[in-house]
């Protein structure tokens, strides 16, 4: 699915820069290939965001992988064709989520994210 080298993304919160900063996000993305909400694309459930995102890191939706813990962000990940959806909650709503059209798997934290997705992990 993706390569580890490969650009990722994160949808742009207001204080994106803070996070990038604090949490030194730039090791893992290109600030200048992050999707955020500028008010130029519809919000979710509007697939747009995905889509953009895929395309900055010039791979096809299918080619992606999705960590989503909204409702609307599955139905957007869903409607962008995105290739793997995984579903992050509790344990007690692991049900409520993989009934979630596209939802491929449930995990509770990212510890659990299910690595062998990756190319080259």
């Amino acid at each position: 699915m993706l390569d580890r080298g490969s650009t990722r993304f994160i949808k742009r919160l207001p204080n994106l820069d803070f996070f990038i900063q604090h949490l030194e996000l730039e090791k893992w993305f290109d600030p200048q290939q992050i999707v955020y909400d500028d008010g130029l694309l519809p919000g979710k459930p509007a697939p747009d965001m995905y889509i953009k995102a895929a395309a900055n890191i010039s791979l096809t939706p299918h080619e992606c992988i999705v960590v989503e813990d909204a409702i609307s962000g599955f139905q957007s990940a869903h409607d962008a064709k995105i290739g793997y959806i995984v579903g992050l909650g509790p344990l007690a709503a692991h049900g409520k989520l993989l009934d979630c059209e596209g939802v491929s798997s449930v995990i509770e934290s990212f510890e659990q994210f299910p690595r062998g997705l990756l190319l080259n992990a």
